[in-house]
């Protein structure tokens, strides 16, 4: 009919404040971490810093998010269909598979294996699987080691109540009670007891970084 659409990748979010939204448009954005952005660009993510282009031309499937932009169907239907483009363009990079099995690794062992033990599994350096974390997961191993442990450590601590914080911290992987709260901290600001208490309502999700 006479909808038009548009579809642009921009650098630095402030890049969002140029674009002109005029009344009755629509805008749907996607935020990409640093990893994503890598798997998906056809340039060096540096290459759009300060500017914007056209996601048909700088983005791999950007014609076929175009086109389920395009196509005549609801917006959840057309959001569908572009993740599933977008998750079939991040599969095809040339590492995913080794990255895979070490984040696999590190949810089987509940985020206790350090770098270089990963290195070893996969038969490679730890500073070649760091990079590889760093471009393509936007996240160093260790941090995303962090974020699995703190996530066992939580479902301990909210659904053992009768479990002391003191072997909650030992059996996750931790030195002691303190070293847990450190990282309780550092990742949703709070510590393990004010989350057995107050269970997720203690948590000022502004803090928080969205992928942990």
């Amino acid at each position: 009919g006479d909808e038009h659409y548009e579809v642009y990748i921009c650098g630095p979010i402030r890049e969002l404040r140029k674009i002109e939204v005029k009344k009755d448009n629509s805008v749907l954005l996607m935020n990409f971490i640093p990893g994503m952005a890598n798997s998906l660009l056809r340039c060096p993510i540096e290459d759009l810093t300060e500017t914007s282009a056209k996601a048909t031309v700088l983005l791999h499937g950007g014609q076929q998010i175009y086109s389920s932009f395009a196509k005549p169907i609801e917006l959840e239907a057309k959001i569908k269909q572009i993740s599933a483009v977008l998750r079939t363009h991040i599969l095809r990079t040339p590492h995913n598979n080794l990255i895979t099995q070490c984040v696999r690794l590190i949810y089987e062992t509940d985020g206790n294996i350090r770098a270089e033990a990963l290195a070893e599994e996969m038969n490679v350096t730890a500073r070649y699987i760091g990079k590889l974390f760093e471009t393509y997961v936007g996240l160093s191993p260790k941090y995303c080691s962090g974020i699995i442990k703190l996530n066992e450590a939580i479902r301990r601590v909210m659904y053992t109540k009768d479990e002391y914080l003191t072997n909650v911290a030992a059996e996750c992987g931790y030195f002691d009670h303190t070293h847990m709260n450190k990282y309780f901290r550092k990742m949703v600001h709070c510590s393990s007891g004010e989350i057995r208490k107050n269970n997720f309502d203690g948590i000022d999700y502004s803090k928080v970084d969205s992928f942990v």
